[in-house]
């Protein structure tokens, strides 16, 4: 086992598994064979299409929120029939490419099941002492709907539609660990994550927008919307071993928690695993 092996977890990808999603003529993912055939049976209206083995929204829906309104009656459907888990009455944006511009919005519990590009912020909460640096690890909730009780950044949240991501990330800050705003807006934009990976919830296309925050030495968090069970303050030393021995962490806060011993010299050209590392974190 090593930090390789986190790398690994997110690159699993099998695309014969898989038939390309067009929305306007434009390829926004990849969708499941058999989560395909369900969005396009007869017994839905047509919605959606297939066409040479590849599914699309009916091209008769023109703008972005008839499409959104459309496919959202078929989510539903399948939702009451037991195929879309986990609803959280949140719409994410539909793109050609991140940070593109939205071709519908769709449920959150749909967007692995349909294989399009997800987002999120992670933030990095540390502090030092004696020159040593620790980071503020999160624990997810058991009631969480992916990655229950796994270890996470102090603060990681998904991009809903309608909102930036400095906002976000300020939002999340508090609600999961009591961040003021007048810390949160200091936190530092140090680049992003990417991945393309197979989960048990479905295909996860995402990257993930990373903060570094330096904290207060006396700051401790709190977490206030539920989604976070407890936190623990380690020296990179325990983060990095927790990663090396198994996937107690949340499998793309892994990859975070790796950028960030990367970018802080915690693993060193020397380390045989660094160059893995250091290219992992960023599948495209």
């Amino acid at each position: 086992m090593g930090l390789l092996d986190r790398i690994a977890e997110c690159s699993l990808f099998n695309p014969d598994r898989y038939v390309h999603f067009f929305v306007a003529n434009q390829h926004v993912g990849y969708t499941e064979k058999k989560f395909a055939s369900r969005l396009i049976d007869s017994s839905f209206s047509p919605t959606f299409l297939s066409e040479n083995g590849k599914l699309h929204v009916n091209p008769r829906l023109k703008t972005p929120d008839e499409r959104t309104k459309a496919v959202e009656k078929v989510l539903l459907k399948l939702r009451e029939m037991g195929f879309v888990p986990g609803w959280r009455n949140e719409q994410y944006p539909v793109v050609r490419r991140f940070g593109g511009k939205p071709l519908l919005s769709v449920e959150r519990a749909a967007v692995s099941l349909l294989g399009v590009r997800g987002s999120g912020v992670h933030l990095n909460g540390y502090v030092k002492r004696k020159k040593q640096t620790l980071m503020w690890v999160g624990k997810r909730s058991h009631l969480k709907p992916t990655g229950p009780g796994k270890f996470d950044q102090i603060v990681a949240g998904g991009m809903p539609i309608g909102i930036s991501v400095k906002d976000n990330l300020i939002k999340e800050c508090w609600e999961e660990a009591s961040i003021p705003r007048e810390i949160a807006k200091n936190a530092q934009s140090v680049g992003v994550v990417t991945y393309l990976t197979e989960r048990p919830d479905g295909l996860r296309h995402d990257m993930e927008y990373v903060f570094d925050l330096k904290l207060p030495d006396n700051f401790v968090p709190m977490n206030v919307d539920g989604e976070v069970s407890d936190f623990f303050l380690w020296p990179l030393s325990k983060v990095k071993k927790s990663l090396a021995e198994g996937s107690d962490f949340k499998f793309n806060s892994g990859l975070v928690a790796i950028d960030f011993l990367v970018r802080h010299g915690y693993i060193k050209p020397e380390d045989p695993e660094f160059v893995g590392a250091a290219l992992g974190t960023n599948a495209f």
